[in-house]
């Protein structure tokens, strides 16, 4: 529930901040303890890491990784890696990535078109 809600503000929070000049800023990071029941059982890590160019459109590329700790991996392993590629203009999704890795193994890649108003969606 509380990786959902990490997605969620990664991908909608940032929406009425369109036009501002550097929103997010590369190389900042954010650390979280997530906890269950009060009892820490993960770590999540969200960062700007870079600014770049990706189907001709300047976007920003942020990363959050998600891991379960010592104690929980050893009856639930988790490692989560999310990517989401941001128009730095307008804050649109351009591209959202997930690799899921430990018991249950996922690669998902959703790519958004704003002019379509469409989505495709891959799963390996």
């Amino acid at each position: 529930m509380k990786i959902r809600m990490l997605l969620f503000v990664v991908l909608f929070f940032c929406a009425p901040f369109a036009g501002y000049a550097e929103i997010l800023p590369v190389g900042e990071r954010l650390l979280y303890k997530i906890t269950w029941l009060g009892i820490s059982v993960a770590t999540a890590d969200m960062w700007a890491k870079e600014k770049i160019q990706l189907n001709g459109r300047e976007v920003y590329h942020i990363v959050v990784r998600v891991d379960t700790n010592r104690f929980l991996s050893k009856i639930f392993p988790m490692h989560q890696e999310l990517q989401s590629w941001i128009d730095a203009e307008t804050l649109e999704s351009v591209q959202f990535e997930r690799k899921l890795a430990g018991l249950v193994k996922r690669h998902e890649i959703m790519t958004f078109d704003g002019k379509t108003k469409k989505g495709y969606f891959e799963s390996y």
